[in-house]
């Protein structure tokens, strides 16, 4: 696969890669981006769980995407840097689960 930087983002879309470089045990699992149909981005991380039956599931957070401080980015620079650890504790409540429309 060619580096990401060379894939084409669409708009209404979502990239996602694995992580092949986590730091720690709550690094997440896979990350990429989300692009808008206005082309405003958002990059996303998961982590891959399994359920009380062994089922897979995952969980993630959106957030704006990474900028150097004093450095500005149009919506289709977007890299997968600065991507968040897995809060301790995390819960549905903790991130707004419920309020996903699907």
């Amino acid at each position: 696969m060619g580096d990401q930087k060379d894939i084409e983002r669409r708009p209404d879309t979502i990239i996602i890669f694995p992580n092949d470089n986590k730091k720690h045990g709550k690094s997440p699992d896979f990350f990429g981006t989300v692009t808008w149909a206005d082309g405003s981005t958002k990059e996303i991380v998961l982590w891959e769980k399994i359920g009380n039956k062994n089922n897979k599931f995952y969980t993630g957070l959106l957030k704006d995407p990474y900028e150097k401080e004093g450095e500005e980015k149009k919506p289709e620079e977007v890299t997968n840097k600065g991507a968040v650890d897995k809060p301790q504790n995390e819960t549905a409540e903790d991130n707004n689960l419920d309020d996903l429309p699907f």
